[in-house]
Order: C-alpha cells, then structure tokens, then sequence
C-alpha cells in the first residue's frame, strides 16, 4: 500500500492489514477521505449538490470520528443537518472496512426507510465509493426499503446497513456499530413513561447485543435535538457513561457556561470564547439577552430571531440552544406541580383535597413537557364528602379581528367548590363562522354552564352577538361581555400564581389529555395551542409565548371566580377537616414546625 504523510486525521494504520486496503494502491484523495471525515463529508456535500459543509458541521464530524470513546451523544441545533451527517458517517464506516454492520435508529420507519434509500442513492452518484455497490462483488446483492449489503462484504447473516423506527426491537440486530438519529421526538416523549421506556428499551437493547455478539464495545452514538427538558439524552449520560458534546445555535452567555456548557460545549466553541472573550457578550436576540451566532454561515441574527419567534424563548432555549435547564427557571412562575389533577365526577367534587409532590403520587402517562422536569401530582389524601359544584363558567377569549393563521379562540370551563376553581374542559375553535360558534353552544350544553363570559375588547362586542344567535337555538344560557387591560403577561401571572401556591387550582387527567389532543395539527408548532404548555412557559416578558389564548382564558376565568364567590376553604368545615388530617401526619412523622419540615418531606 503506498501511503502520503504529513496528513491530519485520526489514526487508522489498521488499513495496513484491512482485508479490503491491504493490497490496494491508493491515492492522495482516497488517502484524505480514508483518514479524515470531514474530507468524506465535503465530498459527499459536492456530489449532493450542497455548499461546503460550515465550520460547526466540520467540527461536529471531527468529533465524531475521534476514537477516544465508544459511547458518544452529539446535541446540535435544528437545521444543522444532523441527518445528512449520519448517513454520511455511515458511509465513511463501511468506506474504511465493508465489513461493518452498522444498525441506523430512527424515530419513525418513514424516516428510517429514509435514511437507507439516501444513503443507498450516494453510493450511486459518490464516485470514488462506487465499488460499495451491492452485487458489484461476492455478496449476495440483498437490499430492501429499510436494508442492503455493500458489493464487498462478506456473506453474513446481517446486511451491511440495516435501518429501524423506535418501535422495533434492537434484539436479533447484529452490529458492530449502532448510529440513532434524532431518535427523541414529540411524538414518543410527551410522557414521563414514555421517556423512561424510549431510555431503558434501547440502552437495555444495547447491552443485549454486546452480550448477543460477545462484544463489549459496540460503537454506539446518538446524533440529535433535545425536544423536552426531561430529556432522554443527559439521562443516558448520568446513568450509562455517555460523553455529551453540544454545539448550540449561539455562544452561551458567562452564566450560561458556567452553569451548564463547560463541561458539554464543543471544543472549537470553547476556543472561540477563549480567544474572543466578547462573545459572551449579550445584546442579542429577540429580547437582547442572548450572545452572537456561532455558526454564521448557517444561521445569520435575523433568522435566529425569526427562529426565536416562532417557537418562544423558552423552546428556543431547548432547540437551538440545547440547554435543558432553560435559562432562568425564576422567571418562570406557573407550575404544573402546584396544580391538583384528579379525576372529577361531572356534577359533584370532594369538599377538600389534600395537595403534595411526594415521588408516589406523581403521574407518569399524562402528556408532560414542563420545565425543570416539572410534572403533575395526585393529591395525597381528599375528602370523603362530595357536594355540589357552586356553579359552572364558559369563558371565551376571541382571536383578533385581523385573524392570522396562528390565531384561535379560546375556550374554558371551570367550576367552583369550596374556593377551589376546577378547570374542567379547555380547547380552541378556528374562526368566527356558524360552525364555531355552533361548537361552543354545544360544549356549553354538555357542562351544563350557567352563565357565558366573552371578552369584548375585540369588536365592540360583535363576537358576543354572533355567539348568541348559536346560543339561543343549541344552549339559552345567560351570556356577558367582560374586558381587560394591563400588561397581558403579567396580568395572567398575578391571577393565576397565587392560587396555583395555595393549591387551589384543580384539573384532571381527561382535561389535560383532552387540551393536548385538541390543538390545530396542521400548525407548524401545534403544542404551542395547549393550556398546559402555555402555563408552563410564560414568564412577565412580553412574548415569552407566541400563543396565550387559552391561559388568558384561564385567567379570566380564575379572576371571575375569586372575586365573585371572595372566599376559600379556610371557611369551611371541610377545612378544619383538612388541617386535622395534616397534623396527624405531622404526628406520625415526628415533625414539629409543619411549616418548614413538612414542606421539605412533600417537596421533589
């Protein structure tokens, strides 16, 4: 073999005495390709047709070709080809030994099948790999929608490449090297079970081929885009050894890096902030408090603060910063763990419940994407006394008159008992037309609703009159108009939050499955609609959500019935009950100051 020095790349002197390399003259630029990926990637993105791959795509291949570990996790924002990369590096494995087995992870078998006939099309148009051709030697020519073998390699049982969707199982999957592409997605991680399945199905699949093909060090390597802050892949990398590398959107801010890059970020970013310390400075984004672009030529500023927009701070700090802690969790003050979720009878309710967030009463299967792991509690004890809901509220927050496409109106239910507000049904209808305001008639007529309170700062009340001509003929219901002012975030937080820390916001599990469920799928970012991924995520800057249709909703609502009924559970009976069933838990844990010592027993 005859061998050109003076090349950078990793080592692979195991060429010399590679079944396929051994006795081949090669030259300058098979030599540069064999050595290096980045060489192979810009090769790759010229028979494609695409520009040179940027300087963040380069570094995110030179790490991934780098030998020093086995089990790798590259995080990078959306758009930066993540997908493209893989196959690429599928490639690049089977270009050094046609011999690899390499097993491709997808979320979906639509982009599993995906995968495989790209990369099957790149052997085609990729001259200098054209003899990975399948039948172009002794192989068997196998090749499928979702497998194939490479024209060198040898007959075996596996194919060369052989692409899966998350809901298959990796046992019987013979491989040497296994490749999981964008494998977390909306769809397969909305529940706190759903992530812990998704994490021990396919680590535990892991363990099981290294044991089914008595080899301890498959190369493993996850390429993706973090889509929920109780993300599966910081668990793969606490509990399983996993090494994380980040490349965000943007440089981190110094509190930033401190707190949660350091250890994580890229190594070419790291220079850059070394040798540039001003790009930690901030001033920009969309609200000013974000760094520069650190990958320019991907991402210019305008397009990250349309990026921004689109998807709201708090996403984007997930998306394109990968940053699963979010940058202030202060700022965010409506949680789901304050809430009381219980399953609720139609016409009656408990006289009290009894909230906590010990681990045990914690939900596993409801749709959950809030910060900081936040997630949604039974309550540990309820009154075994039901009455009467006090009365039944339909509020309806019009989408502006100028409609845009991401406008709806929004819509809630709520009930009152005992100073608790119930949230009973929530959704959205489209528009102003007969049919909607037929839809609304109806949900009002199914919860049997004693009065309709429509928001009339739209219009000078002309949705209202639309609403009653449906009314009248599906529901005749009393219907008032009703207006707010100020400040809308801040106007919903001073509402909503001190009656989410005493507890007396109660939902159940039907409601918040039911909001989720019920949100315009054809939307571009259809989560965004939800009421419960709204609370989650508003703060007091303006346009810390794109949409806050149905929270505002809520908090009309919330406010209608604090300052009509003026009072709480304190005044009950059922509440000298409640206190009673406190203390006796104080007494049987042995806990004297119940207002600090109980606070740290229920708190997670």
């Amino acid at each position: 073999m005859k061998w050109f020095k003076g090349i950078k790349g990793c080592d692979l002197t195991q060429l010399e005495t590679n079944w396929f390399w051994k006795e081949k003259e090669i030259s300058l630029v098979e030599y540069k390709m064999l050595t290096d990926f980045k060489k192979f990637l810009s090769a790759a993105f010229f028979y494609l047709g695409l520009p040179r791959p940027t300087k963040r795509q380069f570094n995110l291949a030179q790490y991934l070709q780098s030998p020093h570990t086995n089990k790798k996790i590259v995080l990078s924002y959306r758009g930066a080809g993540k997908s493209y990369i893989a196959c690429m590096l599928v490639l690049w494995f089977l270009y050094i030994n046609p011999d690899e087995r390499i097993l491709i992870v997808s979320a979906t078998e639509q982009k599993a099948a995906e995968n495989t006939t790209f990369i099957k099309n790149l052997i085609y148009i990729f001259k200098e790999i054209s003899f990975l051709k399948a039948g172009t030697n002794k192989n068997d020519g196998r090749s499928s929608a979702l497998a194939f073998t490479v024209g060198p390699a040898p007959i075996k049982q596996a194919p060369s490449v052989r692409a899966k969707s998350s809901t298959g199982a990796l046992t019987g999957s013979r491989c040497s090297i296994l490749i999981f592409d964008d494998l977390e997605i909306p769809k397969n991680s909305k529940t706190f079970s759903m992530r812990e399945e998704l994490k021990q199905k396919y680590v535990e699949g892991t363990m099981t081929l290294e044991k089914e093909m008595d080899n301890p060090n498959i190369k493993t390597i996850f390429l993706g885009t973090p889509q929920v802050f109780d993300t599966l892949y910081f668990k793969l990398e606490k509990e399983f050894g996993f090494e994380i590398r980040i490349w965000p959107a943007r440089y981190p801010t110094i509190e930033e890096y401190n707190k949660y890059y350091e250890p994580y970020l890229g190594l070419d970013i790291k220079k850059d902030l070394k040798d540039h310390p001003e790009y930690f400075e901030t001033g920009y984004g969309l609200n000013l408090n974000r760094c520069r672009t650190a990958d320019s030529d991907r991402y210019s500023e305008d397009s990250l603060i349309k990026e921004e927009l689109s998807v709201g701070p708090t996403n984007f700090d997930l998306h394109f910063q990968l940053n699963s802690q979010t940058s202030d969790l202060k700022l965010f003050k409506l949680k789901y763990k304050d809430l009381v979720v219980v399953d609720l009878d139609k016409d009656k309710a408990s006289g009290y419940y009894v909230w906590t967030n010990i681990p045990g009463n914690m939900y596993t299967d409801l749709p959950c994407d809030g910060l900081a792991n936040d997630n949604y509690f039974k309550p540990i004890k309820q009154s075994d006394n039901y009455y009467d809901y006090e009365g039944c509220v339909m509020h309806i927050d019009p989408s502006g008159m100028q409609r845009q496409e991401s406008d709806e109106t929004a819509w809630t239910v709520t009930k009152m008992l005992n100073g608790n507000v119930f949230i009973v049904d929530t959704g959205g209808v489209p528009d102003y037309s007969k049919n909607s305001m037929d839809q609304l008639a109806e949900i009002a007529k199914v919860h049997k609703v004693n009065q309709v309170m429509i928001e009339a700062n739209y219009g000078d009340g002309m949705f209202t009159e639309l609403a009653k001509s449906s009314f009248k003929k599906i529901y005749h219901v009393t219907i008032k108009d009703f207006k707010v002012s100020g400040k809308k975030e801040t106007r919903i937080i001073s509402i909503l939050e001190p009656m989410l820390n005493a507890h007396k916001i109660v939902t159940s599990p039907e409601c918040i499955i039911n909001d989720y469920n019920n949100v315009p799928m054809e939307s571009s970012n259809p989560e965004q609609y939800s009421l419960f991924y709204q609370m989650a995520r508003i703060n007091g800057n303006k346009g810390s959500i794109k949409h806050d249709d149905r929270l505002d909703c809520l908090a009309s609502a919330v406010k209608y019935w604090v300052e009509s009924v003026g009072r709480n559970s304190e005044d009950t009976d059922q509440f000298r009950e409640q206190q009673e069933y406190l203390k006796n838990m104080y007494d049987e844990l042995g806990i004297t100051d119940s207002s600090s010592d109980l606070g740290k027993f229920i708190t997670v």
